[in-house]
């Protein structure tokens, strides 16, 4: 690598804040929503939420890059795929 490269590079570190402020970790902001939501009832509910995350995640990742995009037409399809 040429000095001219490494110059180039810009090394963030992943406690200074930046990225987390970019990209929230989707982790906690679930684990947030559903220990604060209403509409939830107990634990059991929690889990299978959970696993129905999972199930919709693996469906929507075997499908084109181009309609993966979470919208109401994929949840609509994925509702069909299910029904």
């Amino acid at each position: 690598m040429t000095d001219k490269q490494t110059d180039s590079i810009v090394v963030i570190e992943g406690n200074d804040c930046f990225l987390g402020d970019l990209v929230p970790d989707f982790s906690t902001l679930l684990k947030h929503q559903l220990t604060t939501s209403s509409a939830l009832g107990p634990k059991d509910s929690e889990a299978s939420y959970r696993m129905n995350l999972v199930r919709f995640n693996r469906w929507r990742l075997h499908r084109p890059l181009d309609q993966q995009k979470i919208d109401k037409t994929l949840i609509e399809e994925y509702l069909k795929y299910y029904a």
